[in-house]
């Protein structure tokens, strides 16, 4: 839930000593292995679908143990369904994998104490994290024939995501990190929690402690609100609350300790820390925790580095892929700063219902100028020269990507976002660039034989959520647009559609539903839903054709595309509903080609802010080596 983490030390010397440990521990340790990570995360993913299936779900219940209900209800995992369960990979000969079982002994990364994930109360060590370590490391042990322990290492999140990239001290990190395209270099798992956004307001705020009853209402002016440094609560924070007095606190400890003194008078963090801390305090009844009304959540994941490349996964275009994928992030940042309202007004322009937009990229002001120079050759650099962002796209795909009978070029909400995100690289860059549109059918989406890999497409606009599978080969965006799970029913039979008020209520040998091969509904309605006959179609408009001429009683699918096709039909004939959590959508370009020669980062040059357009030129500078000493230099100076 960071996205850099500043560490409390009591004092200068301690800072460079602390700085040191971790230069030479890493310096010390073996490589990061470059095979086998995949294999790694694959194997936990195993384990926590076996775990999924089983009645009662064990992740589940800690997650009721551990957590507020207010994150536990309709939660649903990335990796749905126990997706992946007991397909335990075999190990490669070297790999990441495969040294955990030979040395029995799984390294994984925490923050610590950081309850209510991992800590000890006095007697004995507590935890969702923690106990759900132990629950892996078993099945580990059972698919591998081999006991497997865990061994512990607390750092703080900046400082483990440093050392599972660079070294083999670490093999996983389970640290309450959140499964973000922002975190480049990094896999994760199917998600086990999800936090959301959340304040605590103390009675020392006067009148606010009962006026404040949003978030939103913390902008009060005279009001001393406190967010720690590098979080993404602080970056909601310095653009939501202008208003207010804000504190930046070095560490979430000093930050609960300046509330619990009155130094600050309410904090924003995430849930479901700030309830825990509340329910620990002896004056617990001085305070008042509320979430965010916006639901915007991150999920939890298990993360390690990547494999390094490879002959069987090279890609189409060695360089410039995340040059591409920066300035596209940029100018999504830029869209939602300088253009609240464009995201709901898309949704409203399209008859779709607007899902509660969920954001995994912080948008602060720092992050909307730093735009990245175009190397030469590399596909950011073919945008530009060529004025063409080829967008690969699922077509139709109403309400994101559609014809609409009147205008000729195509409309929808994903085509809106790519039309604005051309018009503000253009200004970023001094260019005009177009959307020339690729259709893609659905089964090459992720094809890694094909469109990406080919060089067809410079990126995927098709709105796909983030998983573990496809952030193997593909890099993804910041969100852009948000889905949520839904069912329709129709009147094929008039007592179910009067009475239905909730997805399990499908779950009835009299009904028939139907829903897309392959998709994440069809595999919630084979595991919850046993009972009722499941119908599985090709595609979203055989889905919808099965639904109104009556084949079946009620269909799978998301909104905001079910919201849609019921805005077309007559009125009365249909009836709609969610089940589990939104979730984000993302774009997505392939990652950087195996073996290829990437020139280093150019030497920084500020672009000005959309509005003064500047021309990029493309630059280069020689790869510097730091010895030891250097770096242990740089730290301390950093420490003190």
């Amino acid at each position: 839930l960071y996205s850099s983490v500043s560490t409390v030390l009591p004092m200068r010397t301690l800072g460079v000593a602390l700085a040191l440990a971790v230069v030479l521990a890493v310096a010390f340790a073996g490589p990061a292995p470059t095979q086998g990570n995949n294999e790694l995360i694959a194997a936990i993913n195993a384990a926590m679908g076996e775990l999924v299936l089983q009645s009662p779900d064990p992740i589940a219940e800690l997650r009721a143990k551990y957590y507020p209900s207010s994150l536990v209800s309709g939660y649903q995992p990335s990796c749905a369904n126990g997706g992946g369960a007991g397909a335990y990979p075999t190990p490669t000969a070297g790999g990441a994998l495969a040294t955990v079982v030979s040395s029995g002994i799984l390294k994984i990364g925490r923050q610590y104490p950081n309850a209510p994930d991992n800590w000890n109360n006095g007697t004995a060590n507590l935890g969702l994290e923690y106990e759900l370590a132990s629950l892996v490391a078993t099945r580990l042990s059972v698919a591998y024939g081999k006991t497997i322990s865990i061994q512990w290492i607390n750092d703080s999140p900046a400082n483990l995501i440093s050392a599972v990239k660079s070294s083999d001290n670490i093999d996983v990190i389970l640290a309450s990190i959140s499964a973000s395209m922002s975190r480049l270099g990094l896999i994760y798992s199917c998600s086990y929690a999800v936090a959301r956004r959340g304040y605590i307001i103390k009675n020392t705020a006067g009148s606010l402690f009962n006026t404040i009853t949003s978030e939103n209402d913390l902008n009060s002016a005279g009001l001393r609100v406190a967010a720690v440094a590098g979080t993404l609560s602080l970056a909601w924070a310095q653009q939501a609350l202008p208003n207010v007095d804000l504190v930046i606190a070095p560490s979430n400890p000093v930050m609960y300790e300046m509330l619990a003194n009155d130094t600050v008078q309410a904090i924003v963090r995430f849930e479901p820390w700030n309830s825990f801390w509340v329910s620990n305090q002896t004056d617990a009844s001085s305070y008042k925790t509320g979430v965010s009304s916006t639901n915007e959540l991150l999920f939890s994941a298990w993360h390690t580095r990547y494999d390094a490349c490879s002959s069987s996964n090279a890609r189409a275009i060695g360089v410039g892929n995340q040059e591409l994928t920066d300035a596209i992030n940029i100018a999504l940042n830029n869209i939602r700063i300088t253009n609240a309202g464009f995201y709901s007004s898309a949704y409203a322009r399209h008859n779709a219902t607007t899902p509660a937009h969920l954001f995994t990229c912080a948008a602060t002001s720092s992050n909307i100028t730093s735009w990245p120079n175009a190397t030469s050759g590399g596909s950011l650099a073919q945008v530009l020269n060529s004025g063409v962002l080829r967008a690969g796209r699922f077509f139709p795909n109403a309400p994101f990507n559609y014809l609409d009978g009147v205008s000729t070029a195509p409309v929808g909400v994903d085509a809106d976002i790519a039309y604005e995100v051309a018009r503000v690289l253009g200004v970023a860059y001094g260019k005009t660039i177009s959307i020339q549109w690729v259709d893609i059918s659905s089964g090459d989406l992720f094809n890694t034989a094909t469109n990406l890999y080919n060089d067809n497409v410079d990126f995927m606009i098709a709105g796909a959520g983030p998983n573990f599978g496809r952030s193997a080969y593909y890099q993804f965006t910041c969100s852009v647009t948000t889905a949520a799970f839904s069912y329709v029913v129709n009147k094929k039979s008039q007592s179910l559609f009067d009475a239905i008020a909730d997805v399990q209520q499908l779950n009835n040998a009299a009904y028939t539903i139907a829903a897309i091969v392959g998709a994440i509904p069809a595999a919630y309605a084979q595991r919850n839903l046993p009972q009722a006959t499941l119908l599985l179609v090709p595609s979203a408009a055989e889905l919808y054709q099965v639904l109104s001429n009556n084949t079946v009683h009620a269909i799978l699918r998301q909104d905001p595309n079910n919201a849609y096709w019921i805005n077309q039909q007559p009125a009365n004939l249909y009836k709609a509903g969610n089940y589990g959590q939104t979730f984000p959508m993302s774009w997505y370009i392939r990652r950087e080609k195996c073996g290829a020669t990437v020139a280093p980062a150019p030497s920084a040059q500020q672009v000005p802010s959309v509005g003064s357009p500047t021309p990029k030129a493309s630059s280069a500078i020689s790869t510097v080596h730091l010895s030891l000493v250097s770096v242990v230099f740089v730290l301390s100076v950093l420490f003190v």
